[in-house]
C-alpha cells in the first residue's frame, strides 16, 4: 500500500446540517495551524506525498485559513485540493474573486459536495456561480454527490445542463454513520457489496482530523474504529515521516494490505466468532466492523 495524498481536516463545524452527513457537522474542533505545520515541517522533502486534500466540515466558513494553507502546500511542492459545500458562491462576483484567490495560490481542483440533501442549505445558484468562476478562472471543479436509495437528485442536476460536458458529478453510496446514521433506516442505505473479495478502497491516503488524530485513512467509517496511529496534539517529536513509518510498521495494517479482508473475515467468523452481515456499503463498513472497539483488540491479540 503506498501512501501518495494526505487528507486533512482543518475543521469539523459546518454551516449546513445535511441528513446524510456522515460526521457531526455541530461539533467545534479546529485544527491548529502551528502544531500541524510543526508536524509537516519535513513535507516539502518527502518525496512519497504528492497531494494534500483540505477538507472539513466546511473549511470555507475560515476563508483565510483555506489560503494559508494552499499557499504552504504549494510551497511544499505539493498538489492542493480541497473539498467545500459551495455556500460561497451567492455571489457572481465574490465567487469569481475568492476562485481567482484559490488558483492564484496554487489550488489544483475544487470538489463541491452536492445533492439533493444539500439542496436543503445551499441554493444551487451558489454552485452554478462557481461553476462560472472555474470556468472563466480555468480551475477544475468536480461535484461529489451522495446518494441511498430512492434519491432524487434529477432537479439540480437539470439545472446544471449546460455545464455538465465540463464537470464530473462523482456519485458515492451514503455511508451509514454520523448524521446519516441517525436519519435513515437501515434499508435506505445501498449495501450491494459481498464480504467476501474486498479490498480497502482508501488505500493511498492517510489523514489528520482537526482533533490532531492520524489515520490510516480518509474514510468516515475510520471513526468507527481503533485504528489510530497518533495524535499531533500528544506526540510533539512526531512528523509526517514517523507517521508513515508506524503506519507501514503497523502488523495489522500489514496483514490487511498484503491479505485484503478476506483474512480477517475468515479470522472473525472462524475464530473469533464475530457474527457479520453478508452484504456492505463498502470495504469501509466491513472495516468498521471488523477494526471496533470492542473487536480491535481480539484480532490485535492474534496477529502480534
Amino acid at each position: 500500500m503506498h501512501y501518495d495524498t494526505l487528507a486533512i481536516s482543518l475543521n469539523s463545524n459546518c454551516n449546513a446540517n445535511c441528513k446524510i452527513c456522515c460526521g457531526m457537522p455541530k461539533s467545534n474542533q479546529v485544527l491548529n495551524d502551528d502544531i500541524a505545520f510543526h508536524f509537516l515541517r519535513g513535507l516539502k522533502y518527502n518525496s512519497d506525498i504528492k497531494r494534500i486534500c483540505l477538507t472539513g466540515g466546511e473549511i470555507f466558513l475560515d476563508i483565510n485559513k483555506v489560503y494559508k494553507w494552499i499557499k504552504f502546500i504549494n510551497e511544499s511542492n505539493k498538489k492542493a485540493y480541497c473539498v467545500s459545500n459551495g455556500f460561497w458562491g451567492y455571489d457572481i462576483k465574490e465567487a469569481n474573486q475568492i476562485v481567482k484567490n484559490l488558483k492564484q495560490l496554487g489550488l489544483n481542483q475544487l470538489t463541491l459536495s452536492y445533492d439533493e440533501y444539500h439542496n436543503e442549505f445551499i441554493s444551487i445558484e451558489c454552485i452554478i456561480n462557481i461553476l462560472e468562476a472555474c470556468k472563466r478562472q480555468k480551475l477544475p471543479v468536480s461535484i461529489q454527490t451522495v446518494i441511498l436509495n430512492k434519491n432524487n437528485n434529477k432537479k439540480w442536476i437539470n439545472d446544471l445542463v449546460s455545464y455538465l460536458p465540463d464537470i464530473n458529478i462523482l456519485f458515492f453510496p451514503c455511508y451509514q454513520v454520523g448524521n446519516a446514521s441517525k436519519n435513515f433506516s437501515s434499508d435506505m442505505f445501498i449495501k450491494s457489496r459481498d464480504k467476501k473479495g474486498l479490498l480497502c478502497e482508501k488505500s493511498g491516503t492517510f489523514m489528520i482530523e482537526a482533533d490532531g488524530t492520524v489515520w490510516p485513512c480518509c474514510s468516515p467509517y475510520i471513526n468507527e474504529t481503533e485504528l489510530n496511529i497518533d495524535n499531533i496534539y500528544l506526540s510533539q517529536n512526531a512528523n509526517i515521516d514517523s507517521a508513515l513509518k508506524k503506519i507501514r510498521d503497523n502488523k495489522l495494517l500489514y496483514c490487511l494490505r498484503n491479505f485484503g479482508f478476506d483474512y480477517f473475515v475468515d479470522l472473525a467468523e472462524n475464530k473469533l466468532d464475530i457474527e457479520l452481515p453478508k452484504k456492505f456499503v463498502s470495504s469501509c463498513e466491513l472495516c468498521a466492523y471488523l477494526f471496533s472497539k470492542i473487536n480491535f483488540k481480539r484480532f490485535n491479540r492474534l496477529i502480534n
